[in-house]
């Protein structure tokens, strides 16, 4: 997504400053603290860099803004990545939309970012980033130092294959670790799972003797213990029932005689005054009727008593008695007091035991099913960290022979370039190190980047490797500020070239004091500060190529850069008012005329 436009508003120096840019490489000059270094600036703060809001603000104001509208290009290969971290913000693309607006707004305590007008969060811009802009400045430079840094340039030069293996080693590292952890995690609770285990095996156990099988049994026993309370009264009870009746003891221990014993000696009586009275008819009569009701009573009471006897029989011979149930009840109750648990979720506790205890039927041959898991995915991590060290390799061997005569060409006649690779732990990027040589001069051993590169051969070491990765970088746009400081003939004409390469396949913005870099640059945008007719500063940005790349205020700005003159109006010496030295002229000329 190439940058169409920046405006910025009250932001340091500038009050309101709009500026256009064009596809390919744009060159921005203008005189130290005017503000060139501000625009590149702004852009980065548009994709969330960090700012002091009060310190940005332009004095005697409360409110900043930074806009950028970038060119939607549906057709790029990063184009599904970016609309889906778009939709994770809320922001919907019409698919009429040719532009999309990002734009952050400050005040001395706030600061805000939108895309298309919608609230977006920082780290949404700071995701964003990647895939618009890629900064050649300073920091950058110094990130080039950095052992990491140096792996990602390598690896950025690799083809589809090498990208399949730096993936299968990253996902077979991620295993590896993950069954590391897994295993070190068993064996650092064994311990406690040894302890655990007993517990579990006691509890398991006084549930497995209490043979809890049905999760109402203690409501029922409770209504059964009722009901046999109830039976023991009424044994109770029929049995005084029956010795009143069927008592033939006399003693005094046993009570006195029962009715049927009693009932037997009155028929006998009975019997014997109707034997008596049977000589006389007229009180015969009495006592036989007297014998044959008690006689009777006697049958009658003979078979109450084998009644009552057989109902007494029937509640001693019930299949359970109170205790059996109420001792079973107890052996419930105190299950459900010592786990805290109603009767089904102690069948439920009991299952569950019965479950973990079968899973942990054999720690040692877990552990060795868990180190053996190790034993694969580490050597399935080494199988592929080791073809893409050897791809590594190779890749290094071939790009130091690309990279070495490229670095000649910029004034380092005699230098040469290396790239070493060194064994390092194991990590989700293999196992290597990687470290970029350099050796400045003849007759002198390689040595480490970080240790011998000055400011400018670091610069045109990053140079080369963007030209040479160029169809690779993310980035849709470059941004190099002053990256050609301290180079001048034909070292300026070999940076010019890859300029003019990079721009052939990205947008790139490049700051230079250079006149021969400005010269070559199709399109080339001039950075001015002075004062208003009401006495405020103010910059304003110039475009020179638009409509003519060699038109005479181009002339006249290149002109300076080759005169060393400060600039005041265009064509004119700020201190003397005199116009820029003829051959500072002419050289400019010449250089418009051999694009």
């Amino acid at each position: 997504m190439m940058i169409q436009h920046l405006r910025i508003e009250n932001m340091a120096i500038m009050d309101a400053v709009a500026v256009d840019f064009a596809p390919g490489w744009t060159a921005i000059t203008g005189e130290t603290g005017a503000g060139k270094s501000l625009l590149l600036e702004a852009i980065s703060h548009v994709f969330g860099a960090k700012l002091s809001p009060k310190a940005l603000l332009k004095a005697g104001t409360t409110r900043g803004s930074i806009e950028l509208t970038l060119a939607v290009e549906t057709s790029a290969p990063n184009w599904s990545a970016i609309a889906a971290l778009l939709y994770e913000q809320g922001v919907e693309i019409d698919p009429t939309d040719d532009s999309l607006v990002l734009r952050r707004e400050w005040t001395e305590s706030t600061s805000r970012f939108r895309i298309q007008g919608v609230l977006v969060s920082r780290e949404a811009m700071a995701q964003l980033r990647p895939w618009v802009i890629e900064a050649h400045q300073q920091h950058e430079l110094l990130s080039l130092l950095t052992e990491s840094t140096q792996r990602r340039w390598l690896d950025a030069f690799g083809d589809e294959g090498f990208r399949l293996l730096k993936s299968q080693v990253a996902q077979a590292y991620g295993a590896w670790q993950l069954a590391e952890k897994a295993h070190a995690e068993f064996m650092a609770q064994q311990a406690t799972l040894a302890q655990q285990r007993l517990q579990d095996e006691l509890a398991w156990e006084a549930l497995d003797a209490a043979q809890l099988l049905d999760p109402d049994e203690d409501d029922k026993l409770s209504t059964l213990a009722k009901q046999l309370d109830a039976r023991e009264s009424l044994l109770h009870q029929s049995q005084r029932l029956l010795r009143c009746l069927d008592n033939d003891s006399t003693s005094p221990e046993e009570g006195l005689p029962g009715a049927l014993h009693r009932l037997q000696n009155a028929a006998g009586i009975a019997e014997k005054l109707s034997r008596l009275s049977a000589s006389n008819a007229e009180d015969a009569n009495g006592p036989r009727q007297w014998a044959n009701t008690l006689e009777l009573l006697v049958e009658q009471c003979r078979a109450l008593t084998h009644a009552i006897d057989s109902f007494s029989d029937d509640l001693t011979n019930a299949p359970q008695s109170l205790d059996t149930v109420m001792e079973r009840l107890n052996t419930l109750d105190g299950l459900k007091r010592r786990f805290g648990q109603s009767l089904p979720e102690l069948i439920a506790t009991y299952d569950t035991l019965g479950e973990r205890l079968s899973a942990m039927n054999d720690p040692v041959a877990h552990a060795d099913q868990l180190q053996q898991a190790v034993t694969i995915a580490k050597t399935t991590f080494l199988t592929h960290a080791t073809a893409l060290h050897d791809a590594r390799q190779a890749m290094a061997t071939e790009k130091a022979q690309t990279i070495t005569p490229l670095l000649q060409a910029l004034h380092l006649p005699d230098c040469q370039f290396g790239i070493v690779l060194q064994d390092a732990p194991p990590s989700v990027d293999g196992i290597d190190r990687v470290q970029f040589t350099f050796q400045a001069n003849p007759g002198q051993p390689s040595r480490p980047l970080a240790d011998v590169a000055s400011g400018g051969e670091l610069a045109r070491v990053m140079l080369v490797l963007k030209v040479l990765s160029a169809d690779r970088l993310g980035a849709s746009t470059l941004l190099f500020d002053e990256m050609d400081t301290g180079m001048s003939g034909p070292t300026l004409q070999q940076v010019a070239q890859h300029l003019a390469q990079l721009g052939q396949q990205r947008q790139v913005l490049c700051i230079t004091h250079q006149p021969l870099i400005a010269a070559r640059a199709p399109h080339h945008l001039h950075v001015q500060k002075g004062l208003t007719q009401s006495g405020e500063l103010a910059v304003w940005v110039q475009a020179l190529t638009e409509g003519n790349v060699a038109s005479e205020a181009r002339v006249a700005v290149l002109a300076k850069l080759t005169g060393g003159v400060q600039m005041g109006a265009l064509g004119t010496d700020e201190a003397t008012g005199e116009a820029a030295p003829a051959f500072a002229t002419t050289f400019a000329e010449q250089l418009l005329a051999q694009l």
